[in-house]
């Protein structure tokens, strides 16, 4: 493995484990609060890193062992959780916004997801033979792959449909009147948004060099980070903003 394919795959596993401690932060917050909609921001948190889980895994995994991951893993840990990252988002987004509409959301969404996987498994287990290279994704590098076919789709519905409830959500939460603690929910939710469009993006498409790689990494955690603060409002952030630190009630399903 080379210095840059590593440089990269510690990069990403620092930053799974960065939001893994975000969403450690909100389980508990969750807990005290008894909010279900900060226990599915905590699986939203834990599961949109999926995509990257691969590279930050199988390079601690190479680190351990000194052997790269399987095919069959790698697509496992870089697919199974973007359904249920995005079921939770809806969730969330339906739940504050148009409550009538989540179920129809949710079941849809559902179904797509169970679509997805029985085309995952199913190529990757029940199809010997199957050009999986141009169904699933084939690897670029010991820990990138270029995904393909059907995944390809699926994830690129997901974002055009989820990026503009995400902008949606950040304006409604900025244009709200005489609340100021909602309006720096969305401020700080835009700037994720707007974080993450210049990230992802760059990340997925191109090999930087190892400083501008640095700056990518470093984007994509602050897109964690203003998403955390945004949605969660903790304590800390109130007090940084002088805000009155007196939670009030939020819908919880």
């Amino acid at each position: 493995m080379d210095q840059s394919t590593q440089l990269a795959g510690l990069l990403i596993l620092i930053s799974i484990c960065f939001t893994l401690i975000l969403a450690i932060f909100v389980l508990s917050i969750a807990i005290r609060r008894k909010n279900k909609l900060l226990y599915a921001f905590c699986l939203f948190m834990l599961f949109i890193n999926t995509p990257w889980m691969p590279s930050g895994f199988g390079y601690l995994y190479w680190l351990i062992t000194g052997k790269i991951i399987a095919y069959e893993i790698y697509i496992l840990l870089g697919t199974m959780g973007i359904p249920i990252a995005f079921l939770m988002w809806f969730y969330i987004y339906t739940s504050l916004l148009y409550p009538n509409w989540k179920k129809y959301v949710l079941i849809i969404t559902g179904i797509a997801s169970i679509i997805f996987y029985v085309y995952v498994f199913y190529f990757l287990f029940f199809a010997p033979g199957a050009p999986i290279d141009y169904m699933i994704g084939i690897k670029k590098t010991e820990l990138d792959i270029e995904y393909r076919g059907f995944v390809l789709i699926f994830i690129a519905v997901l974002l055009l449909i989820g990026a503009p409830t995400f902008l949606h959500f950040a304006i409604a939460s900025i244009r709200t009147k005489d609340d100021p603690k909602i309006q720096w929910r969305g401020r700080f939710i835009l700037i994720s948004l707007i974080c993450f469009m210049i990230g992802a993006p760059i990340d997925a498409l191109f090999t930087p060099d190892p400083i501008f790689l640095v700056l990518i990494r470093i984007i994509l955690l602050l897109t964690a980070l203003f998403f955390y603060m945004g949605f969660v409002m903790p304590d800390w952030v109130q007090k940084m903003l002088k805000l009155e630190i007196k939670e009030k009630p939020t819908p919880t399903s």
